[in-house]
């Protein structure tokens, strides 16, 4: 029996990343058992070239550089584009560059 249920809110917040004003009741403790207990079910239904927002928080191997944060939420106008951070899109980048790096390692060890 599971020690922490997987609820559809804990799921998503593992996935996307607590909301917050309506996820702070959601400890990073109680995250990260989730986390560990539930890794293997998330990533498997992640899309093939993403990580759910818990693993660049919590898993080991994730460089401190690449580390996920809570999510900030910012006001945005309706008639405007909602500008996208220079630093979110470098993350981006770089946790994509070190996944092709970390998988193409893993995968000539297999070979």
């Amino acid at each position: 029996m599971p020690r922490t249920a997987l609820s559809p809110r804990l799921c998503l917040a593992l996935t996307i990343g607590p909301v917050p004003g309506r996820d702070d009741d959601l400890s990073d403790a109680l995250l990260r058992e989730a986390w560990i207990e539930h890794r293997a079910r998330l990533r498997a239904t992640a899309p093939l070239d993403r990580e759910p927002w818990a693993f660049w928080r919590f898993d080991e191997a994730v460089p401190d550089s690449l580390r996920g944060q809570h999510p900030q939420l910012v006001e945005v106008d309706a008639d405007e584009p909602v500008p996208v951070p220079e630093s979110a899109e470098d993350l981006d980048f770089r946790r994509a560059a070190w996944l092709d790096e970390r998988n193409g390692a893993r995968s000539a060890t297999n070979a």
